[in-house]
């Protein structure tokens, strides 16, 4: 990962190698300790690096717990290191180095 961010009724996290879209299910991304809810969208950009989770109106202005598990690289020769939970405020931003 090398950065999540917050902001318009998103959560956008970036990869820093592209993901296979197909290995991400929605126990792979886990909000406030559950699966990712049925009725909340997520997509990828076209070169597998960013990913959009659409908010849901309950997380609306509230600090939630992120965690993305189990997803693997374009080419499935890489598990993407899991992101341990972050906790997310409203328009918070994290970057990380490598």
């Amino acid at each position: 990962m090398e950065e999540i961010e917050r902001e318009d009724w998103q959560i956008i996290i970036e990869f820093s190698i592209p993901v296979n879209p197909e290995t991400v299910t929605r126990d792979s991304i886990i909000i406030n300790g559950e699966p990712l809810p049925s009725d909340v969208n997520f997509l990828f950009d076209r070169k597998g690096i960013k990913m959009a989770i659409y908010e849901h109106p309950q997380w609306a202005d509230k600090t939630i717990t992120i965690e993305i598990k189990n997803i693997m690289s374009y080419n499935n020769e890489v598990m993407i290191t899991p992101l341990s939970p972050v906790r997310l405020r409203p328009d918070d931003e994290y970057e990380w180095d490598d």
